[in-house]
């Protein structure tokens, strides 16, 4: 139940999330999107557009990146960048894939990459969207330094919730 962005917003863009039971009195626009494959990049970009326009008012930006939530859908090179490192095959743990939803006891099924049933697998791949997002963020703080805003600008980076990557036979 997303409510409230009345107080103080607007522009609220939903991004993948379909806006079903929305609206509050007082938004001025809700723009959304179904899961883009370019996920990070697409939202970084929007972001951009959006201080170009408003970079001379102060400003509140909030930027939610979902390429690190599964199933991963990573772009190449972050696809690959650290599948079969020595993390790796360090890690060297096979589990199953499960048919059950959620990942307790093995790889849900959703998560499932051609079967794949080596963790560190899907730990490289988290780590290849992370490393995806970096990226994303990065050219989000060159636009600033360029446009003469970063300086000004306070940064709060944090996340939604972790991942359990196998740990205690958890999953995702």
């Amino acid at each position: 139940n997303i409510k409230n962005f009345h107080r103080g917003f607007d522009l609220c863009d939903i991004g993948p999330v379909e806006p079903i039971r929305f609206f509050s009195q007082g938004l001025k626009r809700l723009s959304f999107d179904r899961y883009n494959p370019t996920g990070a990049e697409a939202i970084t970009t929007k972001a951009i557009r959006w201080l170009n326009i408003f970079k001379k008012e102060p400003f509140f930006l909030w930027i939610h990146y979902f390429d690190a939530h599964p199933p991963y859908r990573v772009r190449a090179p972050f696809d690959r960048m650290f599948v079969e490192d020595s993390f790796q095959k360090k890690e060297g743990q096979k589990s199953f894939v499960s048919t059950r939803l959620i990942g307790m006891g093995g790889i849900p099924k959703f998560m499932a990459d051609h079967n794949e049933s080596d963790v560190g697998y899907y730990i490289c791949k988290y780590d290849g969207a992370i490393r995806f997002i970096d990226t994303q963020i990065g050219r989000l703080c060159e636009f600033m330094k360029k446009n003469g805003i970063y300086e000004e600008t306070l940064f709060v980076i944090t996340s939604d919730h972790g991942e359990f990557l196998g740990e205690n036979d958890l999953y995702f």
